[in-house]
């Protein structure tokens, strides 16, 4: 049985966003019957909570989304869930896509080093541009919040299917620099400036760590 861990403390406007956009990928992945899926929302994910699933149900994918820095990613209200010098054994043996700013800076080689198989994520602040939509479907259809979160999100959908992690991150950044050719040719001055930027700077700092051949 192939085990997924997904991490979405949903406890501010950005971080209900992830957690919108993840539901494709985890509703994918439980149609699969060789396929479990847990996950710990709102105020379930702790670090506390996030180590007990762990050893309990020995994923080989964990999905985290929320805030984080280089050496660290958070859960609810800011608990650190994961960091580099404290449970990052957590990660062994795992694929890891982390959505959290600057977390595949330290922690990521970290997890690398330690036996990590791959850490897909960014070494700088992930950026996203959206229109503070407070519902999930109004989240999902936000055109702005779109054109960051497709590329983040739509291709976990090819590790979920077995595909590489290699594979992932290449349809990642090619669907981001298709979104970003289309921001610099925009005649809208907030998608030719400040979008275009972000979308930028995403496509810089997205990195694959570890095996590019592993997958689920």
């Amino acid at each position: 049985m192939r085990v997924v861990v997904v991490t979405n403390p949903s406890d501010d406007t950005p971080t209900e966003y992830l957690q919108t956009w993840v539901q494709e990928v985890i509703e994918a992945a439980e149609k699969l019957a060789d396929t479990k899926v847990h996950e710990l929302k709102g105020k379930d994910a702790t670090k506390k909570n996030l180590a007990t699933l762990v050893e309990k149900v020995h994923p080989s994918l964990i999905l985290f989304n929320g805030h984080g820095d280089h050496d660290c990613i958070r859960g609810f209200r800011g608990e650190i869930l994961i960091k580099a010098d404290e449970n990052v054994a957590l990660l062994e043996g795992k694929i890891v896509h982390a959505l959290a700013c600057q977390s595949a800076r330290t922690l990521g080689p970290e997890a690398i080093r330690i036996g990590g198989l791959a850490f897909l994520g960014y070494r700088e602040n992930f950026k996203f541009h959206h229109y503070n939509k407070k519902t999930a479907t109004e989240q999902k259809t936000d055109p702005l919040a779109t054109l960051f979160l497709q590329p983040a999100f739509i291709p976990l959908l090819r590790l979920v299917e077995g595909k590489t992690v290699e594979d992932a991150f290449r349809q990642s950044q090619k669907l981001c620099a298709e979104n970003l050719r289309m921001a610099l040719t925009s005649t809208s001055t907030v998608l030719n400036t400040a979008v275009a930027s972000a979308l930028y700077h995403n496509l810089k700092h997205q990195v694959l760590l570890g095996e590019k051949s592993a997958s689920f």
